[in-house]
C-alpha cells in the first residue's frame, strides 16, 4: 500500500504531525509492546504503531510502524498487531532506535525524498537496495553491469527498498525486483526468478545448504554456516524476529517456497 501525497513518511517524525489513539498493550510471550493508531493531521493516512522496549543489549527500544487502511483500523487489538504488520511484509516498517550512549535515531527519511534530493532520478536501469545486515546502508544496483554502487549516506527507513543484498563466506547475494520479476544475484549470476524456479535449503553439520534449481536442474549451489543475530532469537524481545531477518538465503527460500509471498516481496502496490 502506498501512502498518499503527503510528507507524513518524511522527516522528522513528530508526534505533534499526528492525533495518537492507543489501543493497548500486548504482554504476549513477554514482550511488553505498545500498539496505538497514528493519523496523519494533513492527509488522515493511518499508521499502525508499535512500540517494544527492552534493556538486554545497547538497542534499548525500538518501534515498528505500518501503513494500514481505514477498514483494518477496527480490526487491530494488541494481540493480532504484530501478524498484521509482518503480513505487509517487513521492509515497509520503519524503525527508531536509542544507542548506547541515549541518543536517538533521526526517524525515517522515505525513499521517494531520498532518491529526489540525494540521489537524483535513477534510470530505468537501476534500483535501491539495501544491506541486509544493515539497513542504513542502502546501495544502486544497475541490473545491466550488476554492480553496486553503496552510498555514504544512511537513512534509518527502508520503505520503498527493491531489494537486500548480503555477502555470505566469499560469495555476494542479492534478492531484488526489477520490473516486476524478482531475481537472484549470485555474485554475478544472475537467476531470474519464475513459476520453475525452486529453491532448495538444508542443513548439513553447521553449515546450510542453499541451492536454486530449474527444471530439475541446479543453477547454483553454496554451503556455508549460517548467519545468526548476536543474541539468540529466543532471547531477543524484539517481535517476530526470525531467522530469515539474518540469513538471506533463509529470506529467498521462505519467499520462494510460501504461498503468495512471491507477489509480496519488494512489491509496494
Amino acid at each position: 500500500m502506498k501512502p498518499k501525497t503527503c510528507n507524513c513518511q518524511n522527516p522528522p517524525i513528530l508526534s505533534s504531525n499526528f492525533t495518537k489513539k492507543f489501543i493497548g498493550t500486548d504482554t504476549t510471550n513477554g514482550r511488553f509492546g505498545e500498539v496505538s493508531i497514528e493519523s496523519c493531521k494533513q492527509c488522515n493516512a493511518k499508521w499502525l504503531h508499535y512500540f517494544v522496549e527492552y534493556e538486554s543489549f545497547s538497542q534499548s527500544a525500538r518501534w515498528y510502524r505500518g501503513l494500514i487502511s481505514e477498514e483494518a483500523v477496527p480490526n487491530i487489538i494488541p494481540t493480532n498487531a504484530i501478524a498484521y504488520l509482518k503480513s505487509l511484509e517487513w521492509h515497509l516498517f520503519g524503525g527508531s532506535y536509542f544507542n548506547s550512549t541515549g541518543e536517538r535515531g533521526s526517524g525515517n527519511i522515505s525513499v521517494d525524498l531520498y532518491k529526489q534530493y540525494i540521489l537524483g532520478s535513477l534510470n530505468e536501469n537501476e534500483i535501491l537496495i539495501s544491506e541486509f545486515e544493515n539497513i542504513q546502508k542502502i546501495g544502486i544496483l544497475n541490473v545491466d553491469t550488476l554492480n553496486i554502487d553503496w552510498q555514504p549516506t544512511q537513512i534509518l527507513n527502508n520503505n520503498g527498498f527493491s531489494g537486500f543484498s548480503q555477502k555470505i563466506g566469499e560469495q555476494r547475494f542479492t534478492f531484488f525486483r526489477h520490473k516486476n520479476k524478482l531475481n537472484i544475484l549470485a555474485e554475478t549470476q544472475l537467476i531470474e526468478i519464475d513459476a520453475e524456479t525452486e529453491s532448495h535449503l538444508k542443513r548439513v553439520g553447521t553449515e546450510l545448504v542453499f541451492s536454486i534449481s530449474k527444471n530439475g536442474t541446479v543453477l547454483f549451489e553454496q554451503r556455508h554456516k549460517q548467519i545468526e543475530s548476536i543474541v539468540p532469537i529466543k532471547d531477543d524481545p524484539t517481535p517476530f524476529v526470525e531467522a530469515e531477518d539474518f540469513d538471506l538465503r533463509i529470506l529467498i527460500h521462505n519467499v520462494l517456497t510460501e504461498n503468495g509471498r512471491r507477489d509480496r516481496m519488494f512489491n509496494t502496490d
